[in-house]
């Protein structure tokens, strides 16, 4: 039979329940002599029940144990069988567990737990693979969060044994399929250190070379990558070969749920997450809260050691912060850009969608335990690929930093708390190099239905050298959106500002700013200065008091100088030349006072260049 390729792992934490997992060979796995299968002889489903396995041995992974097909039942492996002292699954560390493998078969795991003693020194000494070789494969596992903050005397209190994983493959292989679903009772943001988790993992690597990979985590919580640092990615979602052979991979954090990647923060050598790599497509889902101990808890994904979604052509990877959900990203230690995420590299394709109220994207600088004060963050969309960033129904992205600080509670239980601080703010680059297409969308994205605003808090947004742009495709009609971060072109002509829908006012000095401003609907009201080129399209009205560049107004296109909704004369600047073809529009305010020479007094378009012929004017008395 089929086995994988054996690497020598030290285990290293002793009072935790561990699964040391080792990684999952994707290419074909070398032939062993020594195979112990699972065949349920007593029909009882039993995992530790030595008369289930091919061998009438109690099982332990010292070989290689597959169950390779369950034939529509669930093996239960309680943690619960053994002693407080003895291994539930002993090993030497270099053999693996495969839950469903190979073509055809399919086999369901569900691990159970009575809660114990605080002090756990259970162990499960192996590695795993759910979902392999054309497999399927599932696993279960219900935690009872142990919360030291509420009681006494946490030792004398009961709470579900942590599970250690050295590294776990979910669906690897062309045509395999895996899932893992955990589920439990929600994690508060205070709980930051991996003390708290119910999976340990140091690699996690879901839905990898064709195989198709879930992890759901429903209130209950994931750590990968933080015990120590290596030199191999401790975090890959939707991962293809070079080949050509994509695999996907799906993580739903949900009720609470939290996934940290990197969490410890100080791993030198560490190297990103990914999501969407080589050809792999991977989505990431975060959705909801919920309510613990009067504390609104947010489903929840943290990125220590940086992020990368879509990196190479031919990948897909995305993110989903919804109904008031909360991603947090950290420029990894070795990045010098201490850019915190990287949306769209290397021609792959990446986005990220942040709606809703009190959904939230914190994005930070270098970060390090314990120090309470590190360093600011920045963004870059479309980086080297395509990117976009869409922020939308109360949706909040913001750049600054995150510090920790120890903190006790009332019953002296002490912890690290992160606290992210935004009083400074990082920058937000779009298109950042040649190759680099990145879009910023405030509501929807263009060419879809308009949403309700987000805000994006950033120092700056800098368009790069590629093709940056930022979309204005909203609901608000009232007038009083303005939007004040400032916009800089990296060189001149870089940059393109798109008002979709809604009335959208610029009231800052972005003479910095170079590019192109196109409006193709809704009305934009400029209040300062706009620096580079405007053309108006039908459905689309420049208005405002400000100074704009050279514009272009095509049929159906309207300016109309002045503030909007106001009666009074006002005048808007072109500084350069002014066109105005057939079927555009040129809307004033007009108003008498008789106490003038020339009682009529309208609003004024000056400009500072030439002007072409004015094909149709359109005067309104009354406002616009």
């Amino acid at each position: 039979m089929e086995n994988v390729k054996k690497t020598n792992i030290r285990i290293f934490k002793k009072n935790l329940i561990l699964l040391s997992i080792l990684s999952v060979v994707s290419t074909a796995p070398v032939v062993q002599a020594a195979e112990t299968y699972w065949n349920n002889a007593n029909g009882n489903n039993q995992f530790f029940d030595e008369n289930n396995w091919s061998n009438n041995s109690t099982p332990t992974l010292n070989d290689d144990l597959y169950i390779y097909d369950t034939g529509h039942q669930t093996v239960e492996l309680s943690l619960a069988t053994v002693d407080y002292y003895t291994p539930s699954l002993g090993g030497d560390n270099n053999h693996t567990l495969f839950i469903g493998s190979d073509s055809g078969n399919s086999a369901s795991l569900k691990i159970t737990s009575t809660p114990g003693n605080y002090q756990s020194t259970t162990y499960i000494s192996g590695s795993m693979a759910v979902g392999s070789h054309g497999g399927k494969g599932v696993v279960e596992y219900h935690d009872y969060i142990f919360d030291a903050s509420n009681i006494e005397d946490p030792e004398e209190h009961a709470f579900t044994p942590k599970i250690y994983l050295e590294s776990l493959s979910i669906g690897s292989g062309l045509n395999s399929d895996g899932l893992v679903s955990l589920t439990g009772s929600g994690k508060s943001s205070s709980e930051h250190m991996m003390s708290s988790s119910a999976f340990m993992v140091r690699e996690l690597h879901i839905g990898t070379d064709g195989g198709k990979g879930v992890l759901h985590v429903d209130g209950s919580n994931i750590e990968a990558g933080s015990m120590y640092g290596n030199d191999r990615r401790s975090f890959s979602l939707g991962q293809g070969t070079d080949s050509g052979i994509a695999g996907t991979g799906t993580i739903n954090i949900l009720g609470g749920g939290k996934m940290m990647v990197s969490g410890s923060a100080y791993s030198e050598g560490a190297i990103g997450a990914v999501i969407g790599e080589s050809q792999g497509k991977g989505t990431l889902n975060l959705s909801g809260s919920v309510m613990k101990n009067s504390e609104t808890i947010q489903s929840q994904a943290v990125f220590a050691q940086g992020l990368e979604v879509g990196v190479n052509a031919g990948s897909l990877g995305s993110i989903s912060v919804l109904d008031g959900a909360s991603l947090s990203t950290m420029a990894s230690n070795t990045d010098e850009s201490n850019i915190s995420a990287y949306i769209g590299v290397d021609n792959g394709t990446g986005s990220v969608l942040v709606s809703g109220e009190n959904s939230l994207w914190k994005a930070s600088g270098h970060t390090s335990i314990p120090y309470e004060t590190n360093e600011v963050g920045h963004l870059s969309i479309g980086e080297s690929g395509t990117g976009s960033l869409t922020i939308a129904n109360g949706g909040v992205v913001s750049l600054g930093s995150t510090g920790y600080f120890y903190r006790y509670n009332d019953t002296g239980y002490s912890s690290y708390e992160p606290v992210f601080d935004n009083s400074i703010l990082g920058d937000l680059y779009l298109g950042n190099q040649v190759n680099g297409v990145g879009t910023l969308n405030i509501g929807g994205a263009e060419g879809h239905a308009p949403q309700m605003v987000g805000s994006v808090e950033v120092n700056k947004i800098i368009f790069g050298a590629g093709d940056g742009s930022i979309v204005f495709n909203h609901t608000d009609l009232s007038g009083n959106y303005t939007f004040t971060t400032d916009l800089v072109s990296s060189a001149e002509g870089k940059g393109t500002i798109k008002q979709v829908n809604g009335i959208t006012e610029f009231d800052t000095d972005r003479s910095l700013f170079s590019g192109k401003t196109e409006i193709t609907g809704g009305t934009l009201v400029v209040s300062n200065a706009l620096g580079g080129s405007m053309s108006i399209a039908e459905r689309g009205t420049l208005a405002g008091t400000g100074m704009v560049g050279t514009t272009t107004l095509y049929n159906g296109g309207n300016i109309s100088p002045g503030a909007v909704f106001s009666t009074s004369p006002q005048t808007l600047t072109i500084n350069g030349d002014l066109t105005m073809q057939s079927g555009s529009h040129y809307t004033v305010n007009m108003t008498t006072d008789s106490a003038l020479e020339n009682p009529y007094v309208s609003d004024l378009l000056q400009v500072n260049g030439n002007a072409l012929p004015i094909w149709r004017w359109c005067h309104h008395a009354a406002g616009r």
